[in-house]
């Protein structure tokens, strides 16, 4: 029995030692280099199944008066990720709509994570509130802004049906407060980036990032609040908390609209 309680120790003690020192990891690792902004790219360059869900996302948004922008690629911007997006745009709605698909890029030897697909859907009200509604279940970080409210419903893969669900709940959250309005005539790159900056600058404020101004580039770096608050959110037994809460209110949200599953 003696043996088995000093197992034990060892194992929880094994498991604090990395929950300890995991989060120092991610802090030295964890740059985010707000200039390196989108690049154009040739959608005809794209993997397979990356073009064919831009274009089921594209196909069903078009119902809804959306037109494509472009495609565009983040590189570099955080380490080992590429993010590929298509930018859907209305010429009056104040919604912009993307589709997303993410790819890690692992060290060498490694087996690269299957590529994670998702549509988002983002409105924001003249008081500075953002609301974005997606169905990527990784799209919450554990030091989100409270001016951002997102929404996720993992289910609904249907673009048009998830625009519908944002559209209700921005009139349901908005409480008379108007949108700013897409600006259809304002560049890509220097849209992203201004979003960027913002949501950026304000975790800064909050203590979560610091913020570097080189000669040429903008360089968010995570604090030891940031670093912790954000890697052990993604750790159990906290990553599973933080799920079935999320889910739980989106759900409640759906309900309260009277909305179904699957729209």
């Amino acid at each position: 029995m003696m043996w088995l309680w000093i197992m034990l120790g060892v194992v929880v003690g094994l498991v604090g030692l990395a929950y300890l020192l995991l989060p120092l990891l991610i802090k030295a690792q964890m740059v985010f280099r707000l200039d390196r902004g989108p690049v154009d790219v040739d959608p005809a360059t794209l993997a397979a199944e990356d073009a064919m869900h831009f274009g089921r996302v594209g196909q069903s948004l078009a119902t809804r008066g959306y037109a494509p922008v472009g495609v565009y690629r983040l590189e570099e911007m955080v380490p080992r990720t590429r993010m590929t997006f298509a930018l859907f745009r209305h010429p009056t709605a104040h919604t912009e709509a993307m589709a997303t698909a993410m790819r890690s890029d692992p060290p060498e030897g490694a087996e690269p994570q299957p590529p994670k697909y998702g549509v988002e859907l983002s409105s924001e009200l003249r008081d500075g509130r953002e609301i974005n509604t997606n169905n990527l279940t990784d799209s919450v970080s554990a030091d989100q802004n409270p001016e951002k409210s997102t929404w996720v419903f993992p289910e609904e893969s249907d673009a048009a049906a998830l625009l519908e669900l944002h559209d209700a709940i921005c009139a349901e959250l908005a409480g008379g407060t108007s949108f700013e309005k897409a600006r259809a005539d304002q560049p890509v790159d220097a849209w992203l980036v201004a979003q960027l900056r913002k949501e950026m600058d304000r975790k800064v404020e909050r203590g979560y990032w610091t913020a570097e101004q080189g000669p040429t580039e903008t360089v968010y770096r995570m604090t030891l609040k940031g670093a912790y608050v954000n890697t052990w959110g993604e750790l159990p037994p906290f990553k599973g908390w933080r799920r079935t809460r999320m889910l739980r209110r989106a759900e409640k949200m759906r309900e309260r609209l009277g909305f179904r599953r699957g729209l």
